[in-house]
Parts: C-alpha cells; structure tokens; sequence
C-alpha cells in the first residue's frame, strides 16, 4: 500500500511535477528493487503492474514524439513513486517528466 508521505494532484502542471522531490532525495524505497517493491505492493502488485503498463502505453500513444519504451526499470521507477504516496497516474506521469527532461539534457 502506497504511504502517502508524498502526495500531488494528478492535474499538476509540468513544472510541479519536475520540483517533486524525494525529501532528504532518498528514502526506504530509493534503494528497492523489483521483487522488495511489489512485495510492498502485496495482492494489489499484479493490478498494479498492469495499470502502469496500460497507463504507458496509452501516454505514447497519445504524446506524439514523446515514446518511452516500458522496461523493468519504468516499472520500478513509477512503483517507487507510487509507494511514495502518488496515484498510479501521478507516478507515471511523473516518471515520464523525469524521462522528458533528462533526454532533454542529452547534448545533440
């Protein structure tokens, strides 16, 4: 179950999203890998997977330009944010900010 220790709307602009921070940038899930989150997670991990996974792919699918591939590592980035206190909505749009803006900062 999520700890709601960190919350935002769902409808929270770019920018909000950018400055949501882990407080301290670590906590008990910085460090977590797949099996210890969705341990976390417990009967709800296999829902909450494919909620994400539907979520992802519906964001591609609708931000034209904007494609991330879903990987292990999407999922245990949007898992973390979403045992932090976020919707499943807020973590993968918050996931895909963060995704956004780093290749966004990759020289070309």
């Amino acid at each position: 179950m999520p700890s709601n220790s960190i919350s935002i709307r769902d409808d929270a602009s770019f920018r909000e999203f950018v400055n949501l921070k882990v407080p301290g940038r670590r906590d008990r899930f910085s460090s977590m890998k797949l099996p210890a989150l969705t341990s976390e997670l417990g009967e709800a991990a296999s829902a909450t997977r494919q909620a994400i996974e539907d979520l992802w792919e519906q964001r591609n699918t609708a931000d034209t330009g904007k494609t991330f591939v879903f990987a292990d590592k999407v999922l245990i980035d949007v898992l973390r944010w979403h045992l932090r206190g976020l919707s499943v909505n807020a973590s993968v749009k918050k996931v895909r900010i963060a995704y956004e803006v780093a290749r966004n900062c990759v020289p070309r």
